[in-house]
């Protein structure tokens, strides 16, 4: 027997089958990729329509009832936790390809599909995206992804989730449906993200749900490649790895790159791949896409010789070719080491790389990481030509109490050292929340709050994110 108030009309906007407040429901919406404790919804509802989100929005902001819309709840920071309660918007069943343009080289797609499924529909038709998703894809959302600044597959050419984005459709806090992008203009079609004046489309991107519900979204998209090449290198030691490394990415002729910044992280990744590359204490991989063979192979060639140029020794394309095919894939054996992890992957220079590995070497000798048996990977993959994602990630067994212990303890000083040794993360959530409005700029959060009252007066939409909650505002 439901007690929660608003079941009844929720079922009436999106049918019996799609709307549930059984406790095994709320406790599967209550947790996310990270190893922050539960929050449980009060109600979960599956929208099937544009149409629905808006009832369900103005149903909330009506009863002032906390609404957060959620994807396919891959955060690693608690970004899609409903710490308030209230109502879960899940967005997967809005998964349609609306549209694929080959003229105007456009994809508009619903924001509750999945990468995978996205790329499917797009390589059938002959094209490619840019940005690909984030290695979750066959759970991730496009609409959660552009949420959260997400990076991942195709940065090195193609940049973050958002660089890819022409325009949205977002359904406000009140219910208003805003259209961004050339979509302004009701006789255009979505085509430019640029124009009339301020960029309305940057706002909701990275906002975390919490200014609009976005249920459409426009893409670029691009001619699918005759050619696809790659290469792989190591090298005696990390500074002659990240040099060869940032030489390529800054030729903006990659299109992903990859690189493995200490040997204890390629011999957990590439277990039996270790042994053949005795003496190989850091490597990287990069993907060539061309429009034919004979352009691609001239590029292989020149960025073979930039690698070769700093020591490299050329690993064979076994290990590239298997991480691009397999994209969505390459992420999951590692939670065989543990089956929870403690993310703090970040923006950072590249040029960096080699104080970044230090840093993080430092701090899991400080834990004993390698005596408590936890296993980590050091690793960096490319955010445009001059920015790396560096990742410093230990996964660890949560039925082990010292190892969650530690690692938790771990994970509070390493966000907040991050930050102050000038990285800065793409994504947030719950359990960033707290360090980010202590450590950045009063400035940039006044000014986020004052967007959200603006746009939010009620505080329903994932109330708490960034630390606003109700009436509370810095003076």
């Amino acid at each position: 027997m439901s007690n929660y108030p608003l079941l009844s009309k929720l079922k009436e906007i999106v049918g019996d089958q799609y709307a549930s407040d059984e406790e095994y429901v709320l406790i599967a919406y209550s947790r996310d990729a990270s190893p922050l404790p539960p929050h449980k919804p009060d109600i979960v509802v599956r929208p099937g329509s544009v149409e629905e989100v808006v009832d369900i929005v103005k149903l909330a902001n009506e009863t002032r009832t906390p609404v957060m819309a959620t994807g396919g709840r891959a955060s690693m920071c608690g970004a899609c936790l409903p710490t308030k309660g209230g109502i879960v918007i899940d967005m997967t069943r809005l998964n349609k390809v609306l549209d694929i343009d080959e003229e105007r080289l456009i994809v508009e797609t619903e924001t509750g599909i999945t990468w995978a499924a996205l790329l499917y529909e797009v390589e059938k038709k002959g094209f490619k995206l840019g940005y690909r998703g984030p290695y979750s894809g066959h759970a991730a959302t496009v609409g959660g992804s552009i949420s959260c600044n997400s990076t991942g597959l195709g940065g090195a050419k193609w940049g973050q989730a958002p660089d890819s984005v022409v325009s949205l459709e977002v359904v406000l806090p009140t219910g208003e449906i805003l259209e961004t992008g050339t979509a302004v203009n009701p006789y255009a079609k979505r085509f430019a993200r640029y124009c009339f004046g301020p960029d309305l489309t940057g706002i909701f991107l990275g906002d975390h749900g919490m200014l609009g519900v976005k249920t459409k979204v426009a893409l670029r998209i691009y001619p699918k490649p005759e050619a696809v090449l790659y290469g792989c290198f190591g090298y005696k030691d990390l500074e002659s790895c990240a040099k060869a490394f940032y030489s390529i990415q800054r030729t903006g002729l990659a299109e992903d790159m990859v690189i493995l910044c200490n040997r204890k992280s390629i011999e957990y990744i590439l277990p039996d791949a270790a042994v053949a590359f005795a003496g190989i204490e850091a490597l990287f991989v990069y993907v060539i896409e061309a429009e034919t063979r004979k352009i691609g192979e001239a590029i292989k060639e020149y960025l073979d010789s930039i690698a070769k140029k700093y020591g490299g020794v050329d690993l064979g394309i076994m290990f590239p070719e298997i991480f691009w095919t397999s994209k969505y894939e390459m992420i999951t054996p590692l939670f065989e080491w543990g089956s929870e992890w403690a993310g703090s992957c970040h923006l950072l220079e590249t040029s960096r790389l080699v104080e970044a590995t230090k840093k993080s070497l430092e701090l899991f000798k400080k834990y004993k990481f390698d005596e408590l048996g936890i296993k980590y990977i050091i690793t960096a993959m490319c955010a445009g030509r001059t920015v790396c994602v560096f990742t410093a990630h230990p996964y660890f067994n949560p039925l082990d109490k010292k190892q969650k212990e530690v690692v938790l303890k771990y994970w509070e000083e390493r966000k907040r050292e991050v930050i102050k040794y000038g990285g800065c993360f793409y994504w947030t959530g719950v359990g960033l929340y707290p360090i980010v409005v202590e450590l950045l700029r009063k400035e940039w959060w006044n000014t986020l709050v004052k967007i959200k009252k603006s746009l939010d007066p009620n505080m329903i939409m994932n109330p708490g994110a960034f630390m606003i909650l109700g009436d509370i505002y810095e003076t």
